[in-house]
């Protein structure tokens, strides 16, 4: 069909003279040609300007004309109508056209959904900071802390729980520098790459998982299908992997096999930041309860110490009595690590006049070796027999110290938060009753001493998981005096206001 024979076969259409056929010749030519729907809608305007300047025939059926007139003229209203209604269908025809012939528009790359209270910042391709969440190829995450939901356009969804920082290469490659992401790969994305520093895995078919922290050799953990791993150190060994099997990439290039551990990872984004709840209410066989909705909650396992302590009433179901002796809480729990932020809060009710003792763990965990600062514990510190005894968080050698006096046998709620400079400094924050504390700078060490370094809280062989009410480490004696109840840690640094949330619960009880 030629151009003259496409304006005629248009001019027909608007006026209604069309016949089905030719309709459809004119729906196919105008698919292929955005010129030709150009034309057609040149030719719709123009008729329905000419039908404007028209006579209205509204009125006819009140007009006195011989019977002979009336019939004609209502005919020829009836085919004005026809005809309309066909231009109508054609310009429907045409607006269908013009939607599903329009150069389609490409999906983000990536578009992320954080879950309530995380923290993060995204840089587009061009490395300007944005708002939005969907990303384009190029584009760069920080989430400080809290969870996102992934979703490619290739198909591919995944979680990463933070610190994670990473790169969206293109719908099919992600650069992972740091986090924990689990990633869930459709039969049509096979070949979907995560890349780390250390190491690169490509699916074969697959559910896996990836931890990448500082400090700490990368794993691959791997749910459903298989894997292939290779690293980029040393040797550069690589392997297939399949389901249930987990590896380690050492600083040598090797892959070690370890346990898999799917407490790591989210299966689905979670409705707050990432916690353990320890509310030492009895659960089942001889264990405490325990919850939250940090992944590793229903892994979690927290047992009284054989002799001790007690369970006692307290401000919600039940607190742990601890007696000053070496009978703590303990879990399997290895806490929060690396530069990760942190929350520990907890009730707690010291007993007052009790014998001097310096030291009162209330939570901690970590490497308490002396100089490391691989320790994280939230105390109570009583420096002199005649000294208030205050809350303290501790990183060894990094010591916040408050000024409240807490050894009054009431109740008081508590809290330690801290998150890390870039120049891995901990910026920390302590609490009582739900209030700010001001640090005593006496008692308080925030700059580093003997030139012990930054914070590194890296895990080895002589870390602890997390115990409550006393550790033997890095001394005895460091044994709570007094009832604890209603322990949370949250893997991020609480600020003031949920802080004053969690401590409104249950202000005035026991005062």
């Amino acid at each position: 069909m030629n151009q003259d024979q496409f304006e005629s076969l248009a001019q027909r259409a608007v006026e209604g003279t069309c016949k089905e056929a030719e309709l459809k010749q004119l729906e196919a030519a105008m698919l292929e040609s955005e010129a030709y729907r150009r034309i057609y809608l040149d030719s719709f305007l123009i008729h329905e300007m000419l039908m404007m300047e028209a006579p209205s025939l509204a009125d006819l059926d009140e007009v006195e004309l011989p019977e002979t007139n009336v019939r004609l003229a209502k005919e020829h209203r009836h085919r004005k109508v026809t005809i309309g209604l066909m231009a109508a269908a054609v310009v429907l025809i045409a607006g269908l056209i013009f939607y599903f012939a329009r150069p389609p528009v490409d999906p983000p790359t990536l578009a992320i959904t954080p879950a309530p209270g995380s923290s993060f910042t995204t840089l587009d391709g061009s490395g300007n900071a944005t708002s939005s969440t969907n990303l384009d190829s190029g584009s760069r995450v920080d989430l400080s802390e809290g969870t996102l939901e992934l979703r490619f356009s290739s198909g591919v969804t995944g979680f990463v729980r933070g610190p994670a920082q990473f790169t969206v290469h293109h719908p099919m490659e992600v650069l992972l520098d740091e986090g924990s992401a689990r990633f869930q790969v459709p039969e049509d994305a096979h070949g979907f790459k995560v890349i780390t520093p250390e190491l690169v895995a490509i699916d074969l078919g697959t559910e896996f998982g990836i931890v990448q922290r500082p400090g700490r050799n990368p794993q691959l953990h791997v749910f459903k299908g298989r894997v292939k791993i290779a690293s980029k150190e040393g040797a550069g060994n690589s392997e297939i992997l399949s389901a249930g099997n987990a590896v380690m990439a050492t600083n040598s290039g090797n892959l070690e096999k370890i346990q898999i551990t799917p407490d790591q990872f989210y299966q689905q984004l979670p409705s707050d930041l990432p916690f353990i709840h320890l509310s030492f209410d009895e659960g089942p066989g001889g264990a405490l309860k325990v919850d939250g909705s940090h992944p590793a909650a229903a892994s979690t396992v927290a047992l009284l110490y054989p002799g001790g302590p007690g369970l006692v009433d307290g401000p919600i179901g039940k607190a742990a009595r601890f007696n000053g002796k070496a009978t703590p809480v303990m879990t399997n729990w290895e806490g929060v690590e690396g530069f990760a932020p942190r929350t520990i809060c907890a009730w707690i009710k010291a007993d007052a006049n009790r014998p001097w003792k310096p030291y009162q763990t209330i939570a901690g965990w970590g490497d308490p070796t002396i100089g490391k600062a691989g320790k994280c514990e939230l105390l109570l510190y009583q420096p002199t027999p005649s000294a208030s005894t205050v809350l303290r968080l501790s990183f060894d050698q990094y010591l916040f110290s408050g000024t409240t006096n807490l050894a009054d046998g009431k109740w008081h709620h508590v809290a330690g938060s801290s998150k890390v400079s870039a120049d891995q400094k901990p910026i920390v924050q302590i609490y009582v009753d739900g209030k700010p504390e001001k640090l005593n700078p006496r008692y308080s060490a925030v700059k580093p001493y003997r030139s012990r370094g930054p914070l590194t809280l890296t895990r080895d062989e002589r870390s602890m998981p997390l115990v409550i009410g006393y550790t033997d480490r890095p001394q005895a004696g460091r044994a709570f005096r007094g009832e604890i109840d209603e322990v949370y840690v949250f893997e991020a640094a609480l600020g003031p206001e949920r802080i004053a949330q969690l401590a409104a619960r249950l202000r005035g009880h026991g005062k």
